[in-house]
């Protein structure tokens, strides 16, 4: 049996340990876009803010790989699914076959609305993009975070731990949507606000002026004109599925799965942040949010994967959507929302 997971985040990497703990003798390989795929994309703002050093985050790949006896193949891009030959084609042109595959490719950032090209915007969701912060950061003393959630929260307090100025803004979605965590979107406004840093909520950046290089000017849509030295966008996230185009795999803002993470082919499953599970006692759709809970969704989708005895998802409990890694945010930041008091 050939299985071949793409992605190395969580669900991939527990995907991956888990396939080799039900069977010894599978032929099995993970094929990632990141050069270094392991590492804890949670512990990137602890990285920007010098807590920890680049060799503290990272793990290496070929004890990894010799741990688990993979085939680990890094640094390319599959680009294509043949659903009728089982195969992938990768960036390189390479073709690799598959009995089962699993696709535990995550996210990538969403696009701000207003159309620019400049060097003020700074993607920070791969280890690359935190380098490429890491080195950009080294003479600047300002900074500005657009987007919400609780990245955006981590990265704007690394920032100001490097001892930049700070600006948040949040677009219409507001600081902190759904009230994630049991906190609302007040009290994580006032503890960013705690620690010196400025938030201007429900004002979406409609234009950035380039002056110079390092020197910009993000317009809002009240009239407010906020100079910066750079732009650090996150904004949400997409599926990564853009491979999937013809491929014959169901999906709209993800890709749909049901219980057994199973994929609209009976052979092709998905977990992480990429899939959509449907929740027939509500009528709604889930995906994944937590790095906890990605883990426990690629365990579960190897299980499935090897087809002895078929696992599913609770689709009612949270320990599949959204456990973090180092707890809740209200434990973080020592504040007491309505699930923690």
């Amino acid at each position: 049996m050939q299985y071949w997971i793409i992605g190395s985040g969580p669900a991939g990497r527990s995907a991956a340990a888990e396939l080799r703990r039900l069977d010894t003798k599978a032929d099995i390989g993970l094929v990632t876009e990141e050069t270094e795929p392991v590492y804890s994309r949670l512990e990137l703002p602890s990285y920007l803010s010098g807590e920890r050093s680049r060799d503290e985050l990272i793990g290496n790949a070929k004890d990894f790989a010799r741990e688990y006896d993979l085939q680990l193949i890094t640094g390319r891009r599959v680009v294509n699914l043949d659903p009728k030959k089982n195969l992938l084609v990768l960036s390189d042109k390479r073709q690799l076959r598959f009995d089962r595959l699993l696709i535990a490719t995550g996210t990538r950032p969403k696009v701000p609305s207003f159309q620019h090209t400049s060097d003020a915007l700074y993607s920070f969701r791969t280890l690359a993009d935190a380098q490429r912060l890491v080195r950009t950061l080294e003479h600047l003393e300002n900074a500005l975070v657009y987007g919400n959630g609780i990245l955006a929260v981590e990265t704007a307090r690394a920032l100001k731990k490097r001892g930049l100025e700070v600006t948040v803004i949040a677009d219409d979605e507001g600081l902190w949507p759904n009230h994630f965590g049991g906190l609302t979107g007040e009290q994580v406004s006032e503890y960013l606000q705690s620690l010196g840093i400025t938030v201007h909520e429900n004002d979406p950046i409609t234009d950035l002026l380039d002056e110079a290089t390092f020197h910009y000017f993000a317009r809002t849509r009240s009239g407010r004109t906020i100079r910066t030295q750079l732009i650090v966008q996150l904004l949400g996230c997409l599926p990564r599925t853009r491979f999937l185009r013809n491929a014959g795999v169901e999906g709209n803002g993800g890709i749909f799965v049901n219980k057994y993470l199973q994929s609209s082919r009976e052979d092709v499953f998905a977990a992480g942040d990429c899939a959509v599970i449907e929740d027939t006692e509500k009528s709604a759709q889930r995906s994944n949010f937590g790095w906890l809970s990605a883990i426990r969704q690629g365990k579960l989708a190897a299980k499935n994967m090897i087809g002895e005895q078929p696992v599913e998802v609770d689709v009612t409990s949270d320990d599949y959507f959204f456990r973090l890694e180092g707890g809740d945010p209200a434990s973080r930041w020592n504040l007491h929302g309505d699930a923690t008091s």
